[in-house]
């Protein structure tokens, strides 16, 4: 994804296993660089959205195991953030 190779977010979507509105979202909070938009309004993502897209879904799988680390340690019961606990 670079130059011609731009994308939009459907495709950008899929490629990062991340969902459209947090793609959205990320960009209203500046997380992610304002993208190009097509002469029909359509944003175009390239090489640094893909980047910047891949480093905080590695973060947020990051936030998700420490949360359940966390919980955890304060509970004594190894907590599943995807889906139930497990009791020890």
């Amino acid at each position: 994804m670079g130059g011609a190779r731009d994308v939009t977010i459907g495709p950008l979507s899929k490629s990062t296993d991340t969902n459209i509105e947090t793609i959205r979202y990320y960009e209203r909070a500046g997380l992610l660089p304002v993208p190009a938009r097509t002469s029909g309004g359509y944003r175009l993502y390239g090489t640094t959205h893909l980047k910047r897209l891949t480093t905080l879904a590695e973060l947020a799988n990051v936030a998700v195991f420490m949360a359940s680390d966390q919980a955890s340690a304060i509970t004594g019961t190894v907590v599943n953030l995807s889906g139930g606990t497990i009791v020890d």
